[in-house]
């Protein structure tokens, strides 16, 4: 809208031309961007007043009003007692819109009555002199959305002045015209006003119209700025998080070609080394002193062969929902020294010492046996393997509160600051050479979770050696034997 459509849209009624039996009438309004340019205002306004010892009515949010009664005593005015006297009436600009809105609208009738009664109690305080008042239940009205009381409660204030003398200030927030659509309400706040300003501007009243206009056209291209820069920013967020998907895509898309790459040399190595043996053995070439060393490496290479079978399938199951619990008292200080001896022979082929510090606890674990076999396995396994020869491997139970924790700490090879937070993802390793699919310790990480437990890796780094805590809670001990249930 372009300045002089709005300043045709201004219409100024009748009611506030001087009034002809010479009753001091006036109506403005200003508009301001802070509150400290709307106290500026009102202490303008009230400046005359406060030296002819005029009565004055404050009509405001709470905030407004406790500031405005501060200035005017600041301003000379002893507050309490002018209060006690008439001499100033302050108001709660909310409770006194409710004493005259009916229907979402300000009632004229109820509006002279409740607000002429204030007037009147004003006037016989003032001796004959006018009032001077300064209300922003218009601007609360217009704040909370409703536009057209409003401007109906600036009319009704015009047609209370044949009746009263007194001077009205009103102010509104430039901020809450933000839109263009704005201008043509901001033309009938400003037709029903004699002289409207812009606090913080010098200009004279021919060309505050203009003023008024153009501040809230800024406020229009401010709003429209900032707008842009959100939804600008809403796009980079929106960009960037396509961005993110597709290189998780493909980073995803890059794994599974990994891991199929891994899976065929994981199957074919065990078995190529299970058909060379066996075609040895079959064409009778194999000399006969060889033969325990072929059946060995038949069976240690079948039984990497069906760990690596067994990994997938307890994948496919976490991923379908099907992996089962059977869920049983658990003594932990009796089944650990069990896993430690099936894998002593591990240890031994390195001269790695493993030592066991089982402390009691005051109570059982909840959880499945073979499940919890194959933790203490994979991670007791881990260590022994990533720890060099003539190294040492310790495995700690002990009681926290209401939880046993159980410790695996190795002096071996360690884990990089960057890989560990990867430790228990599906398909990673810090070492890819390393023999394995990188299930192991994401398969471990979900039993333990199944049990209600938690599981943490720590490392100081490359060739520092590592830490794996588990916790799991306790349940009472039942004496006569665990009882399964599925």
């Amino acid at each position: 809208m372009a300045f002089a459509e709005f300043n045709s849209l201004i219409q100024r009624p009748a009611d506030l031309q001087p009034a002809p039996d010479g009753r001091e009438w006036k109506h403005d309004v200003a508009f301001y961007e802070n509150d400290f340019q709307l106290y500026q205002a009102v202490s303008r306004f009230f400046a005359p007043g406060i030296k002819e010892r005029k009565p004055l009515i404050v009509i405001a949010t709470p905030e407004h009003r406790e500031a405005i009664a501060a200035l005017l005593q600041t301003e000379g005015m002893n507050v309490a007692a002018a209060i006690k006297n008439g001499g100033l009436t302050l108001l709660d600009a909310g409770e006194t819109l409710s004493t005259f809105m009916k229907d979402a609208m300000p009632d004229a009738e109820l509006f002279e009555r409740h607000i002429g009664r204030v007037i009147e109690g004003s006037l016989r305080a003032a001796e004959g002199q006018s009032v001077l008042a300064f209300g922003e239940m218009v601007d609360v009205l217009w704040r909370g959305g409703n536009r057209k009381a409003a401007i109906r409660l600036e009319q009704l204030w015009n047609n209370l002045s044949k009746k009263y003398s007194f001077s009205l200030f009103c102010a509104y927030a430039i901020g809450n015209f933000p839109n263009e659509a704005d201008c043509n309400a901001l033309s009938k706040i400003c037709g029903q006003h004699r002289d409207v300003s812009m606090v913080g501007t010098n200009f004279h009243d021919s060309r505050l119209n203009e003023v008024v206009f153009f501040k809230q056209q800024t406020r229009v291209l401010e709003r429209e700025i900032e707008h842009r820069k959100e939804l600008e920013a809403q796009y980079e967020q929106v960009l960037s998080s396509e961005r993110q998907a597709l290189n998780e895509a493909q980073a995803q898309i890059e794994r599974r070609d990994e891991f199929i790459a891994l899976l065929s040399h994981e199957l074919l190595t065990p078995l190529s080394a299970i058909l060379g043996y066996a075609n040895l053995i079959k064409s009778g070439k194999l000399e006969p002193a060889k033969l325990g060393q072929a059946i060995d490496s038949i069976e240690r290479n079948a039984r990497w062969q069906c760990q690596l079978l067994h990994d997938l399938r307890d994948l496919a199951r976490m991923r379908a929902g099907t992996f089962q619990i059977r869920y049983a008292h658990l003594i932990l200080p009796d089944i650990i020294p069990d896993v430690v001896d099936a894998l002593s022979p591990r240890a031994e082929a390195k001269r790695i010492r493993i030592d066991l510090d089982l402390n009691p606890m005051n109570g059982d674990v909840w959880g499945d046996e073979v499940r919890m076999r194959q933790v203490i396995s994979n991670l007791l396994t881990n260590a022994i393997k990533f720890t060099p020869e003539d190294g040492s491997v310790v495995v700690r139970l002990e009681q926290r509160g209401t939880r046993a924790e159980l410790q695996f700490i190795d002096n071996g090879k360690g884990i990089s600051s960057e890989f560990l937070p990867y430790v228990f993802d599906r398909f990673r390793q810090e070492h890819p050479r390393n023999e394995g699919l990188g299930l192991g310790l994401a398969i471990v990480k979900h039993i333990v979770e199944m049990h209600g437990g938690t599981i943490t890796a720590a490392s100081d780094g490359q060739g520092r050696g590592s830490v794996f805590r588990i916790q799991f809670p306790l349940v009472a001990t039942i004496p006569t034997g665990s009882l399964d249930y599925k």
